[in-house]
């Protein structure tokens, strides 16, 4: 079943830690959501799958940056529709179904 619609409820801005919580919505609530943080060094990483929840939720866990490493901003996206694997890929695969995507700030 194709995706209607994907959301990062997370608004843009978000202050984040080394690893934060990422939210957003997905319809249909079946839908395999993966999410991938943009960095500094113009890579995306693919962090671990969401967690859908039946109403079509979804929280999905993301490191931004190492422990040590403080100070720099981030992009975020959640895709649908194809596996997106290895990790990292200069460029989100064109057949993906995207959200929005967002900027966040990690500063501790």
């Amino acid at each position: 079943m194709a995706t209607n619609s994907l959301v990062i409820s997370t608004p843009t801005s978000t202050i984040v830690g080394h690893k934060s919580i990422i939210q957003g919505v997905v319809d249909p609530p079946a839908t395999r959501v993966q999410v991938l943080v943009y960095s500094a060094d113009a890579q995306w990483y693919l962090q671990k799958d969401a967690v859908v929840d039946a109403d079509g939720s979804w929280t999905a866990v993301c490191k931004f940056g190492y422990p040590c490493s403080p100070g720099h901003d981030f992009g975020v996206v959640a895709t649908a529709d194809v596996a997106i694997h290895p990790s990292p890929v200069s460029e989100i695969p064109a057949e993906a179904f995207q959200s929005d995507h967002i900027i966040v700030s990690r500063l501790t």
